[in-house]
This record gives structure tokens, sequence and C-alpha cells, in this order.
């Protein structure tokens, strides 16, 4: 969806998953039928009541075999569908547990802070912990991982690699080095949806929305 900003010629995708292809055809009839407060609130990232109507408003621009599994997922379709694949579910599995370990405020107060010392300070003082390394040695996990992922991802690594390690140091240079408010994936893993004080994916932010292209001019 990011590509179509850019006003290419042609953009063929592919994906092993008919799901995920399912997915972004309900994208792209998103983008075709809604406007940018109805788009926000069908995709999950405003509060609706109304997910169900706004389905039936997009719906007769879904292919047949998308329109067969939405109708299909009435439960999806109402708790906002940028909410409810794979990877967002193991990461809200994973916030409920960094919130029991290392407590609910944290992820907002690192969100809030204004400084990269103030920043730095919280991961010293009230993150890098043995509840952390602990959530890091178990959760993260090569025998984690592989319930949820398929081998194949993991084809690559010699046996001694800890996902554990690996992920405790990326977080570290994600938290202390880089600037925290741009990291939108960070913000969805911390705190459960996109924060404020960031922004949205690109293509999800306001000044994209009339860049992607409409049916009239080459959105197919």
């Amino acid at each position: 969806m990011t590509f179509l900003i850019d006003n290419h010629r042609k953009i063929i995708t592919l994906d092993l998953n008919p799901y995920q292809n399912y997915l972004l055809d309900l994208k792209m009839a998103t983008f075709r039928s809604l406007d940018y407060s109805q788009l926000l609130e069908f995709f999950g990232l405003s509060p609706s009541r109304r997910r169900a109507a706004l389905y039936q408003a997009l719906r007769s621009h879904l292919t047949l075999d998308s329109c067969e599994y939405w109708d299909n997922q009435p439960e999806k379709i109402h708790t906002g569908v940028i909410h409810c694949g794979r990877y967002e579910g193991y990461m809200h599995f994973l916030q409920k547990w960094f919130n029991r370990l290392m407590g609910r405020s944290l992820g907002e107060k690192l969100f809030a802070v204004e400084s990269d010392a103030e920043r730095y300070a919280l991961y010293r003082c009230e993150w890098d912990n043995r509840r952390w390394r602990f959530l890091t040695r178990v959760l993260l996990s090569r025998t984690v991982m592989a319930l949820l992922f398929d081998k194949v991802f993991f084809t690559q690594l010699e046996e001694s690699f800890s996902f554990g390690n690996h992920f405790r140091d990326r977080l570290r240079r994600a938290v202390v080095e880089l600037p925290l408010h741009k990291n939108y994936f960070f913000s969805y893993i911390m705190l459960g949806r996109f924060s404020s004080y960031h922004p949205l994916p690109v293509y999800l932010r306001r000044e994209n929305f009339d860049a992607i292209p409409s049916p009239q001019n080459g959105m197919r």
C-alpha cells in the first residue's frame, strides 16, 4: 500500500498465503469506498460501533474469493482488521506478559518523556532487570517462536542462536538509540495500539490518503 504513494505504473503482489491476499484486497476496497475518518474506524484505529455497516459499504469492491472469506469473519470485522493477524496476536500476547512483569505504565512513560537521557534512565532503572531477561529468555525463545511461525523462518540460523539475546539487544537499541516516537511497530508492541505521540504507518497517514490512487486513476 505504501508503494502506491509513489504512483508506480504497476505493482504486482504475490503471497503464498491466500488470507494475506484477501487482506490486501480488503484494504484496497477500503481506500476505494471510504473517506479517511471512516477508514480509520474500519481498520480499528479509532473507536467505532459501525464496522459491519462500513464493511457492507465496501463489500462490492472485493473479489469473489475475498468477499466469501470476509463475509465469514464478522468478529475480525467487528474488532478491526488491522488487529487480527497472527503477528498482532503475538504482539498482544507479549504486551500482556510485559505489563505483568514490568508494570502497565512503563510503555506509556517511555513514549511520554521528552529527552533521550530520560528515556535511557527509564530503560536502565525500570526495564533492564531480571524480569525482562526472563521474558526474553522464555517467551522469545526458539521453542515458543517455532510454535507460532513456520520452521522455514529459522533454517538459516545456527542452533546456538539466541532469540532472547537478539531481541533484547534489538529492543534496547530501539528504546535507547533510535527515535522512539517514529517507531509505530514498537508502539504497537508496547501499547497494543499506535501511539498518539508519533505517526501512523506511512500508508495510513492523512497526508498520504489522497496520494494513493483511486480506481479511476489506476488502482486495481
